[in-house]
């Protein structure tokens, strides 16, 4: 997807991402970010930072030592309310930085070996793993750790992708046609490709580990609203026209409650509760504190 349209749509749902996307995951960093060997003057790069959630999550549960913090988001609105929200309290010592930047130029501008972690939260659907992930070993100390939360293209594209299609193939006059075939829509890796991707950039001890969050929807058409809200499915539906969102979105749910299909594992039905039960992935890998390349896996 080109940026502006990634720009157009957070900054559009910034004030209310918090709300839509990030507090589903809080649990997540809970084990996380308290395990954390965080000393004085430690550095963390969050990428994709939104909002500064994560960011706000290290300064409440790290306040006895002072951490340098740098968030970088594409979209100025997301700064904008990570700014709002992480200096309208006491920092404690902390140091913030934030900067509405793509993070592929922010990281090549970046001096070398200067983080202690780097954070990657659903940032592998806009950003291409092969070129992420050797600038991120670049600006990590030795022994630094790369933190991703991700979903996989695996999980997609069983669940999702198929079905889509199927519909899309029947109504193609809804979409951008030169956009499915220049192919605009992102790819998320597999986990296989994102580990093979860690390794071949320098990390070792890669550990992935998959967690499965539940989110409940009075109906499907609630939960389709959401995903195209939040940015979850906007590289699908930003393919269609203009003025066919809602159009298509109510199509699409007739198409697949008629053909008694299945969306994300569960029966599409009108009116009856959906349940969406999304595979996320916490990786954890550590830039290789060795002279050469990490051993073989």
């Amino acid at each position: 997807m080109e940026k502006q349209a990634v720009i157009n749509i957070y900054n559009h749902a910034a004030t209310r991402y918090e709300t839509l996307i990030e507090e589903h995951f809080d649990n997540f960093w809970e084990d996380i970010i308290p395990k954390l060997d965080i000393s004085q003057n430690y550095r963390v790069l969050d990428l994709g930072c939104g909002t500064g959630r994560t960011i706000r999550r290290m300064m409440n549960n790290h306040k006895e030592h002072a951490i340098h913090f740098t968030g970088v988001d594409l979209c100025p609105e997301m700064i904008s309310e990570a700014k709002k929200r992480i200096f309208e309290k006491e920092t404690n010592g902390h140091q913030i930085l934030l900067h509405a930047e793509d993070c592929l130029d922010y990281l090549k501008s970046c001096e070398e070996n200067k983080y202690h972690l780097v954070i990657a939260s659903f940032l592998l659907a806009y950003v291409e793993a092969a070129k992420l992930f050797p600038l991120v070993n670049r600006v990590l100390k030795r022994g630094g750790r790369f933190i991703i939360l991700t979903t996989s293209g695996d999980f997609l594209i069983r669940n999702y992708e198929k079905e889509f299609y199927k519909f899309a193939a029947l109504n193609i006059f809804n979409f951008d046609l030169w956009g499915l075939l220049t192919k605009k829509l992102s790819r998320v890796p597999s986990t296989e490709r994102i580990e093979r991707l860690l390794f071949d950039s320098g990390f070792s001890k890669i550990e992935i580990n998959k967690i499965e969050k539940n989110i409940f929807f009075d109906n499907i058409f609630d939960f389709m609203r959401w995903a195209e809200e939040s940015g979850l499915a906007t590289q699908y539906f930003n393919l269609a026209k203009r003025n066919k969102k809602e159009f298509l979105i109510n199509k699409a749910i007739k198409y697949a409650e008629a053909k008694n299909m299945k969306y994300f594992g569960e029966p599409v039905k009108r009116g009856a509760p959906f349940k969406f039960t999304w595979p996320i992935y916490k990786i954890i890998a550590e830039k290789y504190a060795g002279k050469t390349s990490p051993p073989a896996a």
